[in-house]
């Protein structure tokens, strides 16, 4: 976990949050390092939006790009208001960490939609 957070750590300092952290994301090389992959989700980090047009936008840039069992409360109500920032990432860590421990997301037994409001 230490090469992952590391790299989080690397990302969020230079204001880039990987937005798309889950296992399957994380490779291991031959001598057993842990290695982050995957950046087409990629994105600085992203203020509140203003307007119903740019919560429209947002909202379907988020459905493409990330993946529903590990995104943030912002991610999933922007109408909070709230921007999409490291805090993001570090919620889908939490999640990375728990799907680690009991081979399961968080509210994935109870379906999609406890999965979008189970936070």
């Amino acid at each position: 976990m230490y090469q992952i957070t590391t790299a989080l750590d690397y990302m969020h300092s230079k204001n880039l949050i990987h937005r798309d952290l889950k296992i399957e994301n994380v490779l291991r090389d031959s001598n057993g390092v842990f290695k982050l992959a995957d950046f087409g989700s990629a994105s600085s980090f992203m203020p509140p939006p203003k307007n119903q047009e740019e919560v429209q936008m947002v909202a379907a840039d988020i459905i493409r790009n990330t993946t529903p069992q590990y995104r943030a409360p912002e991610m999933i109500d922007l109408y909070k208001s709230l921007p999409i920032d490291n805090k993001s990432d570090m919620w889908a860590l939490g999640v990375f960490l728990y799907k680690l421990m009991y081979y399961t997301t968080p509210f994935e037994s109870q379906g999609e939609l406890a999965i979008l409001h189970g936070y």
